[in-house]
């Protein structure tokens, strides 16, 4: 994914980069990084209708290098279910987590 070439520029940067203010919608690199992560965990509960994981939240303190392995797990766990894929695979429904409760959506639109 595009976050790995953003990541290693944060290494590069190094940590006061890393954590410092910003103007914007996040206050900083590494809550941008923990927001796209957030998302990316999101989207795969609900793609394989884990309800529970859809609610967890990610620890709120996380280094550069953890941010980086997790990244790594999901793009992993994100390949291997696009592998799983066939046509009627596609066609199914997964449960997600919305303000107004569970719903059902069809894999192919998420």
């Amino acid at each position: 994914m595009g976050e790995s070439a953003i990541t290693f520029g944060c290494f590069a940067s190094g940590y006061e980069e890393f954590v410092s203010t910003r103007i914007g919608f996040f206050p900083s690199i590494e809550r941008t990084l923990l927001q796209i992560l957030d998302v990316y965990r999101f989207y795969l509960a609900g793609l394989n209708s884990d309800l529970d994981a859809q609610y967890q939240m990610l620890p709120e303190d996380m280094s550069l290098a953890q941010i980086t392995r997790l990244q790594a797990a999901f793009d992993d766990q994100l390949i291997a279910f696009c592998e799983r894929l066939d046509q009627p695979c596609i066609t199914t429904t997964c449960s997600r987590c919305k303000a107004h409760g569970v719903v059902m959506e069809h894999i192919d639109r998420l």
